[in-house]
């Protein structure tokens, strides 16, 4: 394998199947279900899409790297890696989704800041809450704890 130039071409048959696998399951996880509309978001040609696909031996490190960077959980080392042998990071769909506690959601103003999102004039309360819950888990998510009142500067 050449440490100068990523090409599939270096790789064995087997190792190409891989990352062929792994290249469709992630691009039809992300939404891109035909291979044309992920061709132009990863700013590669169809045909070389193709040849990834299908384990071709014709692939340059280019459009692996371009192809790594357009999808999700990837970055451009992500082909060399699973070519070498790494398991695929997980897909979209396979990604878990976060787990908040339950008192998140509780429709009880916490803080002066729900207080004042709350008394915005002109919007829907149910848009406010959207606002407030997206808050709380910003908050939980960086503390990993449930929201306590927010302490402002100033």
């Amino acid at each position: 394998m050449s440490p100068r130039r990523l090409r599939t071409a270096d790789y064995s048959q087997e190792a190409r199947d891989n990352l062929g696998e792994a290249v469709t399951k992630a691009r039809e996880a992300a939404g891109h279900k035909f291979r044309p509309s992920f061709a132009r978001a990863a700013k590669v040609s169809v045909r070389s899409l193709d040849a990834v696909e299908n384990g071709e031996a014709s692939v340059g490190g280019y459009v692996l790297r371009a192809i790594g960077r357009a999808l999700p959980n990837w970055d451009e080392d992500t082909p060399r890696a699973i070519l070498e042998g790494a398991t695929a990071p997980p897909t979209v769909a396979e990604r878990p989704e976060p787990t908040y506690p339950p008192e998140l959601y509780e429709r009880e103003l916490k803080t002066e800041t729900e207080r004042q999102i709350m008394a915005v004039k002109g919007e829907r309360d149910e848009s406010k809450w959207k606002i407030i819950f997206a808050l709380r888990e910003q908050a939980y998510d960086k503390g990993g704890r449930p929201a306590s009142p927010i302490r402002q500067s100033g």
